[in-house]
């Protein structure tokens, strides 16, 4: 990982570029290449027009005199606070009997009532991303590459229902580090809690994203070698020539899958 919010890894673009099983791909460009990783990461998300690394969104809306609200961030994780007309409003709770808010991973509901038609008249606090747990026991030290997809953020520590503090220094026991060592994520834990069951909740980025993110690395470090270059006459008659799309077709069928074009 070349950075907190990249969508691959280092060693996931290294493995790509390595053309037999016999090679391996040489650190020598190693800063080149976490550069590169950040970059194609960033163009990504832009592209994309959603998170993918999950965050806490505020958004100001206009009552649509309905009991839906469509998020402009998705897929949503959790509604966590919405106002109406300056009044706050509570969950429903059950889920789905009783007045009050609930979600799904694009809208938000009002139970028993509708979003009042107005200006500017809602305001709703979300997150949304790409989020997984992982049920873990953990260890002095465990590399984010040990957990099940490919992590992009912590998303928080808790055993026994109770959550951990996440802390910059050597943790304290019922504390937790997330540190990095070249180009590496792990989490540090403090002895005494070592062998405790754990649910580890981390951002991830789903396969597929990852591989179109991964090829589009990959195209991007290779082209510093013919910057500018269309074509290139190799003799006996034969050009080759080099694409001059952002990405190729393969990236942007495994990246558009999950474009957000439709304005909300």
């Amino acid at each position: 990982m070349a950075a907190v919010g990249d969508l691959t890894t280092l060693a996931n673009v290294k493995a790509w570029l390595n053309t037999n099983s016999a090679s391996v791909f040489p650190t020598t460009n190693d800063v080149l290449l976490a550069r590169a990783i950040s970059a194609a990461s960033m163009f990504a998300k832009t592209w994309l027009s959603m998170p993918v690394v999950p965050a806490t969104y505020v958004e100001t809306r206009n009552g649509t005199g309905t009991g839906v609200l469509f998020l402009r961030n998705r897929p949503v994780l959790a509604v966590t606070a919405i106002t109406l007309d300056n009044v706050a409003l509570a969950p429903s709770s059950p889920p789905s009997q009783g007045y009050g808010f609930m979600n799904d991973d694009t809208r938000a509901y009002l139970v028993g009532g509708c979003f009042r038609q107005g200006v500017q008249n809602v305001v709703v606090t979300y997150s949304a991303g790409f989020q997984l747990t992982d049920q873990v026991t953990l260890a002095a030290s465990m590399p984010v590459s040990a957990l099940s997809q490919t992590w992009t953020c912590d998303r928080g520590v808790t055993v026994a229902g109770v959550s951990f503090v996440p802390v910059s220094g050597a943790p304290a026991a019922g504390q937790y580090q997330v540190a990095q060592a070249n180009g590496a994520f792990s989490y540090n834990f403090n002895a005494g809690d070592v062998g405790k069951a754990a649910s580890l909740s981390y951002g991830y980025v789903p396969y597929d994203l990852e591989q179109g993110v991964i090829e589009l690395t990959c195209e991007r470090f290779k082209t510093r070698d013919r910057i500018g270059q269309v074509s290139m006459n190799i003799g006996n008659g034969q050009t080759v020539s080099y694409s001059q799309k952002d990405m190729n077709d393969n990236v942007k069928t495994l990246l558009g899958q999950y474009r957000q074009v439709v304005p909300v």
